[in-house]
């Protein structure tokens, strides 16, 4: 019983030390765009040559530690417009400032500003203080910030997603292993 309890305590202690390692860079190729990502703090960005030769730049970076979210991008002006109206369905009017062609949200909670949102022309920023806002809130948040990378990045997203799934494919492997030397290395006890 007591080597049992060993065993499962030594698999647990393997298994959190594997998934804690950060994940490995992704591989540094010659193209048009590139991906980070860490425990905390997501970014993307490429470039991108329509049928007419003009580049369209365009980059998303998404922070999300432990007091606050913050999502930025940057793209090309004509999509500005698809943005905006993502922003007035899940953000509605009621808190919308609008001057110019600049729209900002804001929401103050004692004070002090705990979320705010400001598009402008090609660009967006979204921040929330995450002790100050609800759950459900900060879901709804993070949400919207996922919809508007697919409107911004498109395709690219799917990109996104399948260098992610590659990447927890790598991780699993590497936790397997750690599992089995764990294992061969409790049968020499």
């Amino acid at each position: 019983m007591k080597k049992t309890h060993l065993t499962v305590g030594l698999l647990i202690v393997f298994a959190i030390t594997a998934f804690a390692q950060t994940p490995s860079e992704p591989p540094k190729t010659q193209s048009a765009s590139s991906h980070s990502e860490s425990k905390s703090a997501t970014s993307y960005s490429m470039s991108v040559s329509d049928s007419d030769n003009a580049k369209e730049n365009m980059s998303v970076s998404t922070s999300n530690s432990d007091d606050s979210y913050k999502f930025r991008a940057r793209f090309s002006k004509l999509k500005t417009a698809k943005v905006k109206a993502v922003l007035l369905d899940r953000l509605g009017k009621t808190s919308l400032k609008a001057k110019g062609g600049k729209y900002e949200w804001i929401k103050i909670k004692n004070g002090d500003e705990v979320f705010e949102c400001k598009l402008t022309n090609g660009r967006v920023r979204i921040f929330v203080n995450k002790e100050e806002v609800s759950s459900p809130f900060l879901k709804e948040i993070e949400a919207l910030g996922k919809e508007l990378r697919i409107v911004i990045a498109g395709e690219q997203s799917k990109k996104h997603k399948e260098r992610e799934l590659e990447r927890a494919q790598r991780d699993l492997v590497r936790a397997k292993q750690n599992l089995e030397r764990a294992k061969r290395k409790l049968k020499g006890f």
